[in-house]
C-alpha cells in the first residue's frame, strides 16, 4: 500500500497547575500520514441487511462528524466559533483544498495520555452524546469535532458542573466532505470519535474558553465497557494499546474503579 508521509508542525501548550489554563491531549509535533484506502462504512442498521456485524474501526469511522468543505468555506463564522477554531490552526503546511487527497489524514502523536488520566482531568463525567458536529480550523489547515454531552453523573469536577448539565467537549479530527463527494477522515492515530447517542465515561481537560478537550473516554455499551481509543480505531487486535485492557469489563465495576482512582489520587 502506498504511503505519503508529510511533516506537520503542531505545538500544543501543555500547561498545568494554574486553574482554567489549557492543556491539550498531549499532541506534540509529529507526522501526518496519508494512505489510500477503500473503506466500506457499515452502520449498525446495516448488519441485518449484510448478515455481518461492522468492525469497531468501521463503527468509529461512521461516528466521526462530517463538515462539508464547500458549505464551510461560504458560511459566516461568529467570533466565538472563530476563537474555538483557532485552537486547531497550523495542523499542516497548507489549507485543505477543494481537490480531494488520496486518502485519510492521520496525525501521529509522540505523546500518550494514560488509560485512566485522573490527575490530568479537570472533569470526569458519565454522560450521553446528544450532538456531534465537525468544523474547519480557522486557518483551514485542520478539522475538529465538538460533542454536546448531557451529564448524568459527575465523578470528578473542579468546575460547577452537575447532573443534567450540558457541556461541550472537543477533539481534533472529523470527516471532510469534498466537492467530489469523497469523505476523508482526519484524526490522531489511535484516537476514536464518540458516537452520537452513546453513553460514555469521559475524562476531560478544561480549556481556556470554558469548553473541554477529550483526553480519553470509555463507552458504556450495554453492561460492558468499550475503550474509545486504542487498537479498535486502526483495526488491530485487542491488547495492542493500554486502553484495550478495559474493553469487556463490566460497566458498573469499571465506574467503581474510576471513582476509587479519583479518591486515591489518580494516575
Amino acid at each position: 500500500m502506498r504511503k505519503n508521509v508529510r511533516k506537520v508542525y503542531w505545538l500544543v501548550a501543555l500547561v498545568a497547575i494554574t486553574s482554567a489554563i489549557t492543556l491539550s491531549a498531549t499532541l506534540l509535533p509529529g507526522k501526518a500520514q496519508q494512505k489510500p484506502r477503500t473503506l466500506k462504512v457499515l452502520r449498525q442498521q446495516d448488519a441485518a441487511r449484510t448478515g455481518q456485524q461492522p468492525t469497531e474501526k468501521e463503527l468509529d469511522d461512521a461516528s466521526a462528524p462530517i463538515v462539508d468543505l464547500a458549505a464551510a468555506k461560504n458560511k459566516p463564522v461568529d467570533e466565538k466559533r472563530r476563537k474555538k477554531s483557532k485552537k486547531f490552526d497550523h495542523i499542516q503546511d497548507g489549507r485543505i483544498e477543494d481537490t480531494s487527497p488520496s486518502g485519510d489524514f492521520n496525525l501521529v502523536s509522540e505523546g500518550l495520555v494514560s488509560d485512566m488520566p485522573v490527575e490530568m482531568s479537570d472533569l470526569i463525567v458519565e454522560g450521553d452524546v446528544k450532538d456531534a458536529n465537525a468544523f474547519l480550523s480557522d486557518d483551514g489547515t485542520g478539522v475538529y469535532s465538538e460533542f454536546t454531552i448531557s451529564v448524568s453523573d459527575v465523578i470528578k469536577s473542579s468546575a460547577p458542573v452537575q447532573k443534567h448539565d450540558e457541556i461541550a467537549a472537543e477533539r481534533f479530527g472529523g470527516r471532510v466532505r469534498f466537492p467530489s463527494g469523497q469523505l476523508v477522515r482526519y484524526k490522531v492515530v489511535g484516537h476514536g470519535s464518540p458516537s452520537k447517542g452513546g453513553k460514555y465515561i469521559f475524562f476531560l481537560k478544561q480549556m481556556g474558553d470554558g469548553d473541554y478537550r477529550i483526553l480519553t473516554a470509555y463507552e458504556m455499551r450495554g453492561n460492558k465497557i468499550v475503550a474509545l481509543d486504542g487498537a479498535r480505531t486502526y483495526g488491530a487486535g485487542r491488547g495492542d494499546s493500554p486502553y484495550d485492557k478495559h474493553t469487556g469489563k463490566d460497566a458498573q465495576e469499571f465506574k467503581k474503579e474510576v471513582i476509587a482512582a479519583v479518591r486515591g489520587g489518580g494516575r
